[in-house]
């Protein structure tokens, strides 16, 4: 009967880790035995959008008008396009403005935006005083909010005329000027 005795022993003090080695088992085998779902969202980007505005001069000037008199007068169209995907402020300024004999000071220079019944002069006085007024964006005349994906074309006409006042110390003088449409991103 010792030998009986040993083997209940045994099976009594063994029981013990095999009961615990079998209950771990079962436990880890029922946390992974539960309902799941997930979700997500794949795919995430961003792109920036663009500002891009254009015009029809083909990269010439406007005018190139010699020989000018007092009370010579003319006339040019442009159109500038906004084709940009973000809404925009667009202005229009003068740079690169130069003269001599003060000759600027007396050509009168009018500009007027769009076309017949929705045409509006958005600039009336003398290429010098526009030149000084409107040296840049923010002191740029300002020509509204370009909406983006649109294409919207507009059409500018300017018109100058050397002032039949100008003084006999205008002879012989030149001015330039560079007429620059800008448009920025506003938001919406």
């Amino acid at each position: 009967m010792a030998s009986s005795s040993r083997t209940v022993r045994f099976m009594k003090w063994g029981s013990i880790p095999a009961g615990l080695v079998l209950s771990s088992l079962l436990i880890w085998h029922a946390s992974y035995a539960a309902f799941s779902d997930t979700t997500e969202n794949p795919g995430n980007s961003w792109q920036a959008g663009q500002v891009e505005i254009t015009d029809d001069d083909a990269g010439t000037a406007m005018f190139d008008a010699k020989e000018l008199a007092p009370g010579d007068t003319g006339t040019n169209d442009i159109v500038t396009t906004y084709s940009g995907t973000l809404d925009a402020a667009t202005r229009l300024y003068g740079e690169d403005e130069a003269t001599t004999q003060d000759l600027a000071q007396y050509i009168d220079l009018k500009i007027v935006a769009g076309s017949g019944a929705d045409a509006s002069t958005v600039y009336t006085g003398t290429l010098a005083d526009f030149a000084a007024d409107h040296s840049d964006f923010a002191s740029g005349i300002d020509l509204g909010r370009a909406e983006g994906g649109s294409d919207a074309s507009t059409p500018y006409t300017f018109t100058y005329t050397l002032s039949a006042d100008a003084p006999d110390s205008a002879q012989g003088g030149t001015a330039r000027i560079g007429f620059t449409w800008e448009a920025q991103s506003v938001s919406k």
